[in-house]
């Protein structure tokens, strides 16, 4: 199975300025992509663009098994992976 994890780094403005990407969403792949190499999971770390989950942002989502994870910050990070791990 190929998994990914998706982060969305969108951004947006006026009227409208809560988004992933001014939130650290773009901040998170290079973490993530680095504790997933740590820890040998077969899973891939994308970029991608709105979730339509602005306000909870930054957000990062399972393909394919559908998990969200909801303001993403590196503190959930270990969450993310501890998921990963026992999936």
């Amino acid at each position: 199975m190929n998994r990914k994890i998706q982060v969305c780094t969108q951004i947006r403005h006026a009227p409208n300025p809560h988004c992933c990407g001014h939130g650290g969403g773009a901040d998170l792949i290079p973490v993530l992509t680095e504790q997933i190499k740590t820890h040998a999971l077969d899973v891939e770390v994308e970029q991608t663009s709105c979730m339509l989950m602005c306000a909870k942002g930054p957000n990062a989502r399972l393909v394919p098994d559908g998990k969200v994870w909801n303001q993403v910050s590196e503190n959930t990070i270990p969450e993310i992976i501890n998921f990963l791990i026992n999936t």
